[in-house]
């Protein structure tokens, strides 16, 4: 199931490119990881297709797409 999340660029991140803005937030994906992402077009920056290295501004909207996993099954007999 692909989910759809938004963020907006905090005060001081200005100036910093897209893929190192969202591993810094989301370090459980490596750079390289929001790089392919990002050129798969599961990235965009106000609402325009992006590029890793493009240049995020202070109060921009990033919006990306990602597959959600199931949840694993858990045991009900822990106590």
């Amino acid at each position: 199931m692909e989910v759809e999340q938004a963020i907006k660029i905090l005060p001081g991140e200005g100036g910093i490119r897209l893929d190192l803005v969202l591993s810094r937030r989301f370090p459980m994906i490596s750079r390289i990881g929001w790089q392919e992402r990002i050129r798969d077009g599961r990235g965009s920056l106000g609402g325009h297709k992006a590029r890793p290295s493009s240049r995020v501004h202070d109060g921009q909207e990033v919006t990306f797409r990602y597959d959600r996993r199931p949840e694993p099954a858990v045991s009900m007999d822990v106590r």
